[in-house]
């Protein structure tokens, strides 16, 4: 997990959702290295780690949500729709929406006992990693772009506004 998506995670997500991150971390280190020696406390370990992943997801929606000026409830909304929708309306990219979707089917599993091994667990923190990377890196991008058509239109209006002004002087004052 890169540094960027821990401090993202703290930072935007809150503390609740970096305790989930390092549970989701230490659950799959725990469940990879007792594999062959506690097959079944690993999969409750990977299991648990699936969930916690999913659970960031979850927070992830509901800032991307609250950051688009809506509300992402996990208990009354589901979350795969939640995703479509905004990836239908471009407000995660698609390759986000793939990230997240693949995060949400391994807590899925995770959720519902099926089993997991420790590289679906493991493909899991990489698409989690990988899904706020490409946020951050596309949302940024979009944030500039509004911003920089932002100053655009002001500068119209601040123009329109001049224009407007010597148009009143002159016929004020020369006709």
């Amino acid at each position: 997990m890169t540094e960027q998506t821990v401090k993202f995670i703290k930072d935007e997500l809150g503390e609740r959702a970096y305790e989930e991150l390092q549970l989701a971390q230490d659950s799959f280190e725990f469940g990879k290295k007792h594999l062959a020696k506690k097959p079944d406390m690993t999969q409750v370990q990977l299991a648990s780690s699936a969930c916690a992943q999913r659970r960031i997801l979850e927070k992830f929606v509901a800032y991307v949500c609250a950051d688009l000026g809506g509300k992402y409830n996990g208990e009354d909304s589901d979350l795969f729709d939640t995703l479509k929708t905004l990836n239908k309306k471009k407000d995660i990219s698609d390759d986000v929406f793939h990230y997240a979707n693949q995060v949400r089917k391994i807590g899925n599993k995770g959720a519902h006992g099926t089993d997991l091994s420790p590289d679906e667990c493991n493909s899991g923190l990489q698409a989690l990693d990988n899904m706020i990377q490409t946020y951050m890196s596309t949302h940024k991008a979009h944030k500039k772009k509004k911003h920089t058509l932002l100053k655009v239109l002001i500068a119209v209006i601040v123009i329109a506004a001049i224009v407007v002004a010597a148009y009143f002087l002159i016929t004020t004052y020369l006709l």
